[in-house]
């Protein structure tokens, strides 16, 4: 290889390694990440709900694969397209449909769903 290859060369793989980090940074600008716990409201007290089933219904994608809440209620879906169409939450206990509400996700957000 000789001095001219080798400056294209290096000149193509710098080129090629901007392009794939723009596009990167790019793909992350247009996701969200939708993350909230699951309360439960009992005479006057609020305690998290562990192992429950939680989804993001959309129109375009569907359904999301299942989030199990934690210990402490929580949920989280990470790198949630962020393109102006509506998402719903449902929470759901074995099957039965505890709890369903239209949710804004043009950034970041943290819900937090109130059973009774």
């Amino acid at each position: 290889m000789n001095k001219n290859s080798r400056i294209e060369y290096y000149f193509f793989l710098l080129l090629l390694t901007f392009f794939f980090f723009s596009q990167l940074n790019a793909k992350r600008g247009n996701t969200v990440e939708v993350s909230g716990r699951v309360l439960l409201e009992r005479n006057n007290n609020v305690v998290p709900v562990p192992g429950l089933t939680v989804y993001l219904v959309s129109e375009r994608y569907g359904r999301s694969v299942a989030k199990i809440t934690d210990n402490r209620g929580r949920f989280s879906f990470r790198e949630i397209p962020r393109d102006g169409i509506p998402y719903y939450i449902e929470v759901y206990s074995n099957r039965e449909l505890l709890y369903r509400r239209q949710l804004d996700v043009q950034s970041d957000t943290e819900h937090e769903v109130r059973l009774r």
